[in-house]
């Protein structure tokens, strides 16, 4: 639905001359609102939380939304000179932890996205100079603090501490779009490093930790480069919560009861749960809060729907000769136990068959660098892959020509008979948190569509174009788009992209009836066939939002393909 963001606190806008430029037959339209902090970085489920956001142009800003449902009030009186603006946000209880965002709105469009966390940990007021372990912060776990570090500078905070306290510390900024790359440190009262963390989950550091004796402790963070400033922003929990990865199988098959577990330092005690996603969300994203019995704090890992089987691995596998059987189209779910842990796996197919075997591992939180290997069987090999796959459509002589997945191997067979698929961490690591996923497929290719941007506007009665780019290593057919989300008074036109060609622009129209401020999400998909199968294959926004985000390596999935448009005043 449209959201109808709220009124209180606007004010009819006056737009000083001095800011006013001519044009050709015109002046120039007002630039949509921008955000650049907000603190705290997270609001509690069922509880009221005021935040304050600064950037430019929020004097017109009348709403804010949300990822997740909310209940937003711009603050009257609390709009400073358009560089700042107070905003009350109540989440309701059963709200899910995890990683969201937010958009401003107004009539001069949809500000920036910016990502907020949904989390039961509570922020005091970061205030003062802790730059100094002389000046360190006193705090009181379970906690958690949002703030920036500034360059050249170093982050103290102090805490006590009894023998035997099982402790947990993570920073939240790659995960949430910051340019921070932490390094975080537990030091004594006499500054001897107890315990020491960087690149822990892609960039963000975590520490498990349990001190030896009573006593007062502190905690050093800062950018493993000393950088800092506007945009160096972090979430530092601190708490007994476990340091979970992902979710075990990573995702759950829809309309089919699934016993999930949980993959993580700490996850030992979390008994499994059983998880019935809906039918039709194939494709959508679930967030759990994880909380062991006893502890007064929380994790949460990211739990998708799938349209294929979920199987388990099963030992031993740990040789080709005892490679485990998948008959595709599946899924299957494994773990690296130990270090140097090899899982292998045999598909048969007929001559001429073409299939697609892709991984999944860092996009859904698992800390696996996943490394693929196909062979006949006798160990001769087919292909491998990691992290990268080519995409002959972008010009070699500019650097792109790659775009970057989990690994992924397109394989025709050229007898009938069976082929290996060899996996491994790429660094031989293994552990409870090493958990990973393989999709086989029969194949059209690395087949895929995006999205150019995220953000769109129009006045009521206007319309604006959305290019769609499709990625057609392996498949040269038409493609025809559908839009699905849109609210009402919003149509799109039908649209194809035809055969041959890499890209179309769709045009979205919107009613007259409209209201300046207002605003709506969608999403485009094509339905494919894929041998006697159809699959609904949504475009995604992720090179967009790198490009926002250019340390965001794998930008939250609740975010992913969705885009969003402002409703604008008509121009004078």
């Amino acid at each position: 639905m449209i959201s109808e963001n709220n009124q209180a606190g606007f004010s009819h806008r006056v737009i000083p001359l001095s800011l006013v430029l001519l044009l050709l037959g015109g002046a120039l339209a007002a630039k949509p609102p921008k955000i650049r902090s907000i603190l705290p970085l997270a609001a509690l489920p069922g509880k009221t939380t005021e935040l304050v956001i600064t950037g430019e142009g929020l004097q017109a800003v009348t709403g804010l939304w949300t990822s997740f449902d909310s209940k937003t009030t711009i603050l009257a009186g609390e709009k400073d000179k358009g560089k700042k603006l107070r905003i009350r946000i109540e989440v309701a209880k059963e709200t899910p932890m995890g990683i969201g965002a937010v958009r401003a709105s107004g009539p001069d469009g949809l500000s920036n996205l910016k990502f907020f966390l949904i989390d039961d940990l509570h922020a005091p007021p970061a205030a003062g100079d802790n730059s100094s372990a002389s000046r360190a912060l006193a705090i009181e776990p379970p906690c958690a603090i949002d703030s920036q570090t500034k360059t050249d500078q170093v982050r103290y905070y102090s805490f006590k501490a009894s023998a035997g306290q099982g402790l947990s510390f993570e920073v939240l900024s790659q995960r949430i779009g910051s340019s921070l790359d932490p390094v975080l440190r537990i030091l004594d009262s006499e500054q001897k490093e107890l315990a020491y963390s960087n690149d822990s989950i892609g960039a963000d550091s975590r520490i498990s930790w349990m001190p030896e004796k009573d006593g007062s402790y502190l905690l050093e963070l800062r950018d493993v480069t000393w950088r800092g400033g506007e945009g160096f922003d972090y979430r530092l929990r601190i708490g007994d919560f476990p340091l979970v990865s992902a979710p075990y199988p990573m995702r759950a098959e829809q309309g089919k009861s699934t016993k999930i577990s949980i993959a993580g330092v700490g996850s030992g005690g979390i008994k499994p749960r059983d998880v019935l996603l809906p039918k039709g969300s194939s494709g959508r994203t679930f967030s759990l809060g994880v909380r062991p019995p006893g502890s007064s704090s929380s994790s949460f890992v990211t739990l998708l729907s799938s349209d294929l089987p979920e199987l388990l691995e099963k030992e031993p596998n740990n040789q080709a000769a005892n490679a485990l059987r998948l008959e595709y189209p599946c899924a299957i779910n494994g773990l690296f136990s130990s270090k140097g842990d090899r899982d292998y796996y045999s598909i048969e197919g007929k001559k001429g068959e073409r299939v697609l075997i892709s991984g999944e591992t860092q996009r859904s939180g698992s800390p696996t660098d996943l490394f693929l290997r196909l062979e006949k069987p006798g160990g001769e090999k087919i292909a491998d892959a990691e992290d990268q796959s080519y995409d002959p459509g972008k010009d070699k002589q500019k650097g792109k020509n790659y775009y970057f997945d989990e690994g992924s191997i397109d394989h025709t067979f050229t007898e009938d008979g069976l082929v290996i698929l060899m996996v491994e961490d790429l660094i031989g690591r293994g552990g409870p948190e090493h958990v990973y996923r393989l999709e086989v497929r029969p194949s059209r290719g690395r087949f895929s569509l995006e999205l150019s941007d995220t953000r769109y506007h129009a006045p009521a009665g206007g319309d604006f174009k959305v290019k769609v780019h499709c990625r057609r290593n392996g498949y040269d057919g038409p493609v025809d788009l559908e839009v699905a989300g849109l609210p009402p008074g919003v149509k799109a036109d039908k649209a194809r992209i035809e055969k041959g060609k890499n890209s179309v622009e769709l045009k979205i129209s919107l009613g007259k009836e409209l209201k300046p401020g207002s605003m709506g999400t969608f999403r485009i998909f094509t339905t494919i066939q894929v041998g006697d199968k159809t699959r609904r294959l949504e475009a995604g926004t992720r090179e967009a939002l790198r490009k926002a985000f250019p340390r965001l390596f794998h930008p939250p999935r609740v975010l992913d393909g969705l885009a969003a448009f402002g409703v604008t005043e008509a121009k004078k």
